[in-house]
């Protein structure tokens, strides 16, 4: 069992073919293995040294960061215990067995076989495929918007003012200036979001809107911008503020004139 969360039966077949590659490489290995015994709730990343080189005999380990849940490690898996952050543990759910070679140690045994070299690396490979397929089954909701990317030069035009406002643009890096009738409004830039007067209204652009320097957007149509709001809290949190931000700056300015002599 790789993860309690649903996965594909590919990555379950993957996953089942790597054991058995492992456990051919561990049985030319067994001769210079040392056993030991990790207590139920113990951490296999505060026992032993970083970078040792553990093979599991039995039992189940539970990869976490912090309270949530990764992936788990069954009997015939090598155990990687080394180039994780501190938030991360990898805990025995019951008494398990296994078998630690260290870092020096292995990579002794290694370098005397290029055949045995070979079998590690493409097990290394294999096990970072199943962690990349992990992550995108365990990738959230947002990652499925309907986003694009776009890239401007300076002086390039994202919007005109007129035309129909389909898209909401967020500015992933650089920044861009608004006018209207050819009258500067303002700079808008990283984290900020520009289109969505005419967007939200159903109109047109309220603006014409030009790159200052390099700069990246993010567009995100109607219906990508409706179930972003609905999964991605901080783009939401990124319109309200907008939103906020030019009411603002409009009341100001209407305060403005109305305080100004006739």
């Amino acid at each position: 069992m790789l993860s309690s969360s649903k996965i594909s039966e590919k990555l379950e077949a993957d996953y089942e073919a790597l054991k058995q590659k492992s456990a051919t490489l561990f049985a030319t290995l067994d001769n210079n293995a040392e056993r030991k015994k990790l207590g139920r709730g113990e951490n296999m990343l505060s026992v032993g040294e970083p970078g040792d080189v553990i093979f599991l005999l039995d039992g189940f380990l539970k990869l976490s960061q912090g309270d949530r849940e990764v992936r788990f490690y069954s009997e015939g898996d090598f155990v990687p215990t080394s180039g994780w952050a501190e938030d991360f543990t990898i805990s025995s759910e019951f008494v398990s067995g296994y078998v630690s070679f260290s870092a020096k140690q292995f990579i002794a045994i290694l370098s005397a076989d290029a055949k045995l070299l070979a079998s590690w690396l493409e097990i290394l490979e294999e096990d970072r495929r199943i962690n990349l397929q992990l992550c995108a089954a365990f990738v959230p909701d947002d990652a499925n918007l309907n986003f694009e990317f776009r890239t401007y030069k300076s002086g390039d035009v994202c919007i005109t003012e007129g035309e129909e406002a389909s898209h909401v643009f967020e500015i992933v890096s650089g920044r861009v200036e608004a006018t209207l009738n050819g009258e500067f409004l303002g700079e808008i830039s990283q984290g900020e979001i520009f289109g969505e007067v005419g967007f939200l209204s159903g109109g047109k652009c309220a603006a014409t809107v030009l790159a200052k320097g390099d700069c990246m957007t993010r567009v995100v149509d109607k219906e990508g911008f409706f179930r972003a709001m609905e999964v991605m809290p901080h783009f939401s949190m990124i319109v309200c503020k907008t939103m906020a931000q030019r009411v603002k700056i409009l009341v100001e300015k209407l305060s403005c004139k109305d305080k100004s002599p006739d």
